[in-house]
C-alpha cells in the first residue's frame, strides 16, 4: 500500500508540523508580549528566559538520538515512533489548557521548559525521523512538500495572537477582558496541538499495513 506516500502522509503529516511550529514559535515569539502584559515579567527576564529555551531545544535535541535508541531496544519500532510523535502533542495540549489559568511567571517558565523538553524530539524520533523511515527514497520530495506548508505557520501565529487578544485600552475591566482573551489563545494552541496528534493517529489508521511492514521489517532486521 502506497497511500501514506501519495495522500495520508503528505496531509497528516502537514497538519502535525502546522500545528508543531505553530506551538514553538508560539512560545519563542508570542509568549514575551504575555509575559510582559500579563505576568509584569521585565525584558530581562524574558530574553534570558528565550536564551534557556532555545539552548535547551538544542541539547535536547541531541540527547533524544540516544533516548531513540534505548527506546528501540525496549518498543516495538512503531510504539517508539508514536510515542515520541504523540508525547510533544500530549503536553502541549495539557500545558497549553493549564497556561490558560494564568500563573505566575516561575510556573510558565516550568511548563515552557518542559514543553521544550518534549518538543526536542522532532528531528530525533518523531516526524522528520518518521518521514524517511517509512520511505527512504520518496522522503525528500514529501519533507519538501509538506514542511513547505507547515512553516506557513511561523507567519500565521503573531496574526493570530493579534486578533484573539487585541483589547482597546479603554474596554470596560481591561485587565480582565484581556486575561480572558489570552486563555482563549492558549485554548486555540492547544486545540491546535489535538488535532495535530490526531492527524498522525488517523494517518495510521488510513493506512495501517504501510506502518506494520515499517514495523516487520525493522524486526526481521534486529534477527539479521
Amino acid at each position: 500500500s502506497s497511500g501514506i506516500n501519495a495522500e495520508y502522509g503528505i496531509v497528516a503529516f502537514s497538519v502535525y508540523l502546522f500545528a508543531y511550529n505553530t506551538i514553538i514559535y508560539g512560545i519563542l515569539s508570542v509568549m514575551p508580549f504575555y509575559f510582559n502584559e500579563i505576568t509584569g515579567a521585565s525584558p530581562l527576564e524574558i530574553s534570558y528566559l528565550n536564551t534557556f529555551l532555545v539552548l535547551l531545544i538544542a541539547v535536547m535535541t541531541i540527547a533524544f538520538t540516544y533516548i531513540v535508541q534505548l527506546a528501540d531496544r525496549h518498543m516495538t519500532w512503531l510504539e517508539s515512533r508514536m510515542l515520541f510523535m504523540l508525547l510533544p502533542m500530549f503536553t502541549f495540549v495539557v500545558f497549553f489548557v493549564a497556561l490558560a489559568e494564568h500563573l505566575s511567571f516561575i510556573g510558565c517558565c516550568v511548563i515552557l521548559t518542559v514543553l521544550a523538553i518534549t518538543s526536542s524530539t522532532m528531528f530525533s524520533g518523531s516526524l522528520f525521523m518518521v518521514n524517511y523511515e517509512l520511505d527512504p527514497a520518496r522522503s525528500p520530495v514529501r519533507m519538501a512538500i509538506f514542511n513547505s506548508l507547515g512553516q506557513v505557520s511561523g507567519a500565521l501565529v503573531p496574526l493570530l495572537k493579534a486578533l484573539i487578544t487585541f483589547t482597546d485600552p479603554d474596554t470596560p475591566d481591561y485587565d480582565t477582558v484581556l486575561r480572558q482573551r489570552w486563555g482563549y489563545f492558549f485554548y486555540t494552541i492547544a486545540g491546535l496541538a489535538a488535532v495535530g496528534g490526531l492527524g498522525v493517529v488517523l494517518a495510521y489508521y488510513a493506512d495501517p499495513d504501510y506502518w506494520v511492514n515499517r514495523d516487520k521489517k525493522d524486526k526481521i532486521d534486529d534477527m539479521a
